[in-house]
């Protein structure tokens, strides 16, 4: 008799322990969620992360590859107690983490290059709630570290040259000069060759001189220095109003320009837009322009100089579109009627 009591008191019992709630008041177990990644539980939650897009292909010089060029990601978050996760050789610009511990997280994002190597990182806060979806933009910051700009300029010697200048422009700050020689005429070409250390980053990197006539002549891009690496610029004004820079990091974020016309009358407006030619996880922060090398107060998207605006002559116009996280740059060349 008394092991039919035990029975029925255990068949009673046991159910109403398994309903009990937990002695938080939650009715969650807090095992359920810490469940394996990618399976949405009860009291976690998801963040989505947004990443600037990688290139489809590494961008290459004409002597060596880009190592500034993003290949992969690594994403890591450290959570409440010790709740953490890894994700390693990301190469999505999005990408969803399920099954979070609620509470505040410490993200940190690591860019590798084509060879492995670390060439930049970023680290942000962000807090996720049960039960809801958290999404964070993460900006690439460069490396800690500095590179080398080299800078040559080259002329006809009997060209004459004045106030030549060289500015280097962090993206979002104020435009760091760069002191430049007296130039040197050796034979039938005068030249100014000089290099200086600056901190790895990304930039606008502009250069304008006058001729005799004080016309301008330049031009501006957007340059990576990256720690402990040299970028060069090589600027011949009077061949075409051409920069060559190496490593080239326009194409990783290619720029589409309006049509404009080689050759434009006097009595004719000069406008232009420009556009990202694909779409980015970043969203547009800037559009600056440069005309030969001079920056302008315009900065929208589309550019406009009233006719006879312009003198006659040769110009080129140059675009730096900065994203959440990069530079971007393009140019188109003209000729205005006249002298």
């Amino acid at each position: 008799m008394r092991n039919v009591a035990c029975s029925l008191f255990l068949t009673v019992l046991i159910p109403f322990l398994v309903s009990c709630p937990n002695p938080g008041g939650s009715g969650i177990d807090p095992l359920q969620a810490r469940s394996s990644d990618g399976v949405e539980t009860r009291g976690s939650g998801t963040l989505v992360i947004t990443l600037p897009l990688i290139p489809l292909q590494p961008v290459y010089s004409k002597t060596s590859p880009d190592l500034t060029a993003v290949s992969s990601y690594d994403i890591s978050g450290l959570g409440p107690g010790t709740a953490s996760f890894q994700k390693l050789g990301i190469t999505l610009s999005t990408i969803t983490i399920d099954s979070l511990e609620p509470g505040d997280w410490s993200v940190t994002v690591i860019a590798n290059n084509s060879k492995g190597l670390q060439i930049a990182s970023q680290s942000v806060q962000v807090a996720v709630a049960a039960g809801e979806k958290a999404s964070t933009d993460v900006a690439i910051s460069p490396s800690v570290g500095s590179g080398t700009l080299d800078v040559y300029l080259e002329w006809p010697a009997g060209n004459v040259v004045s106030t030549p200048a060289v500015a280097l422009t962090p993206q979002g700050g104020t435009p760091q000069g760069v002191i430049l020689p007296a130039f040197v005429t050796l034979g039938a070409l005068s030249s100014i060759h000089t290099y200086a250390s600056f901190k790895a980053g990304s930039y606008t990197l502009s250069v304008s001189c006058l001729d005799g006539n004080g016309f301008t002549w330049g031009g501006a891009e957007a340059v990576c220095i990256s720690p402990e690496g040299t970028t060069r610029l090589v600027f011949k004004p009077f061949d075409a109003l051409k920069m060559t820079i190496t490593p080239d990091v326009s194409a990783i974020f290619p720029i589409v320009l309006t049509s404009l016309k080689p050759n434009i009358g006097q009595g004719e407006d000069v406008s232009v837009t420009a556009a990202l030619s694909q779409m980015i996880s970043d969203k547009y922060t800037s559009h600056q322009w440069y005309l030969n090398g001079l920056l302008q107060p315009e900065g929208s998207a589309t550019i406009t100089f009233p006719r006879k605006s312009l003198p006659g002559g040769d110009y080129r116009l140059d675009v730096v579109i900065a994203t959440q996280s990069a530079l971007a740059s393009s140019d188109v060349l003209f000729t205005i009627a006249g002298n």
